[in-house]
């Protein structure tokens, strides 16, 4: 595709801090251009969740000899994108700024999704 128009609000990254991304299209490379509608390429979805860890035991065993199980959280969770991204077991405190930093890089679709 090299003569095909490139989108007009991508510029190279300019800094190490900036991510390359383009605003419009969220393509990354700086040859990427407006494609026809006949000629979409297909992207990965991004889109993050985060799991709490827990843990369990069998509790005890009541007077009608029913047993319940206790679950508690451990502290750490995990957060996991749909293109494939996992972030191991972090600290679940540390888990809303993580998800804040990784936003840029699996946010949503560039069309919204």
């Amino acid at each position: 595709m090299p003569d095909a128009k490139v989108c007009e609000t991508y510029t190279p990254p300019s800094t190490s801090e900036d991510s390359g991304y383009c605003a419009r299209c969220g393509m990354h490379d700086w040859r990427h251009a407006r494609q026809a509608p006949g000629d979409v390429r297909w992207v990965l979805d991004h889109r993050l969740h985060v799991f709490a860890q827990t843990e369990s035991r069998p509790g005890p065993v009541n007077a009608e000899g029913e047993q319940w199980l206790e679950c508690r959280p451990t502290g750490k969770a995990v957060i996991v994108c749909q293109c494939g991204y996992t972030s191991g077991l972090i600290n679940r405190a540390e888990a809303r700024a993580t998800v804040q930093g990784l936003a840029a890089e699996h946010g949503p679709t560039p069309w919204g999704r």
